[in-house]
């Protein structure tokens, strides 16, 4: 019997993962998607993703540190932690999120 390949976009996202896309969806009032709608390596800023601008970076952040606790920083560091929801995740976790 040969091993199932299990196909990545069917494996659900790990727990911070979904918290981040959570908060998204949240912080920019996004009713007609869900977390399964946005990919972890999409753009947050660029055409073609999400085209943030640094009203909706602030909301995120507010967001994410009421939910996860965490202090989400301002400055130059900001637009290469947005870049998408999965720099946001390795940064949460580089800062000791869960």
């Amino acid at each position: 019997m040969s091993p199932t390949a299990v196909d990545p976009a069917d494996e659900a996202p790990d727990t911070l993962t979904l918290k981040v896309k959570e908060a998204l969806i949240r912080a920019l009032l996004l009713t007609d998607i869900t977390p399964a709608d946005l990919a972890d390596d999409a753009p947050l800023w660029a055409d073609g993703g999400m085209k943030l601008d640094s009203v909706d970076a602030i909301e995120l952040a507010v967001e994410l540190e009421r939910t996860l606790g965490v202090r989400m920083p301002d400055g130059e560091e900001t637009r290469e932690i947005y870049a998408s929801i999965g720099s946001i995740v390795a940064y949460l976790r580089a800062q000791g999120a869960r």
